[in-house]
């Protein structure tokens, strides 16, 4: 190998390495960055499927919403817990799945 394709590895080694060490350190903001995302594309997604008349509006409703709380949740850390604690339910995820339930109840059952 030539001296310069092996200066041409290391240096690739060491900015996967500086990138892969960045993310570890700044993992909250990756995270964050990663729903504000998610919410923009799901909420992109649904109103492109709205227009073109493949997503009926009851259940685009559903879908904005759900990426709005997303949305609140990625800016509002502690959220999950304040509301969690004023419902009287003791842990967060016991909220979350207690509303999953609750939602697959509405629309699953018969009228």
């Amino acid at each position: 190998m030539v001296r310069s394709e092996i200066n041409y590895q290391r240096k690739t080694k060491r900015r996967v390495f500086y990138f892969l060490y960045f993310l570890y350190c700044h993992f909250d903001l990756v995270f964050f960055l990663e729903k504000w995302v998610n919410g923009y594309v799901k909420t992109h997604w649904s109103i492109r499927l709205i227009i073109s008349g493949k997503l009926r509006e009851e259940y685009s409703i559903v879908w904005i919403i759900s990426t709005t709380i997303l949305v609140v949740f990625s800016f509002w850390r502690k959220g999950l817990d304040v509301v969690s604690h004023i419902m009287g339910i003791y842990s967060p995820p016991n909220l979350v799945f207690t509303v999953a339930i609750f939602m697959i109840f509405i629309y699953c059952c018969p009228r």
